[in-house]
């Protein structure tokens, strides 16, 4: 079995982010300002290999639990842009903005 991969970001909402979650705007109308909410993102079914490079566009190796909490800063968007599709990466770049906190987190 190889390694499955995505990032988890977690931060607090905003009406600013609701086009940039995972379910359709309705289901935010009674969310609060402020309460952290949670977005996967670049989830990665490929294998290890492609965990391995999604891990690399942020300056991470998969298996260092140590730098699984992310510096979004550091991610290498021009990769990001390469392996993923334009929504992801103008989701990741809004959920930076808005604040969030951002995990990589693997399975395999």
């Amino acid at each position: 079995m190889g390694m499955f991969a995505e990032i988890i970001a977690i931060g607090p909402f905003s009406r600013s982010i609701v086009g940039h979650m995972e379910y359709p705007e309705d289901f935010y109308k009674d969310t609060h300002e402020g309460v952290p909410v949670l977005r996967r993102l670049f989830t990665v079914y490929q294998g290890s290999t492609v965990s391995r490079k999604m891990a690399d566009c942020f300056g991470i190796e998969a298996w260092d639990f140590n730098g699984h909490h992310l510096d979004p800063v550091r991610a290498d968007l021009d990769k990001l842009r390469e392996m993923f599709d334009v929504r992801e990466v103008s989701a990741f770049l809004a959920l930076r903005e808005a604040g969030f906190q951002f995990y990589f987190m693997l399975n395999g």
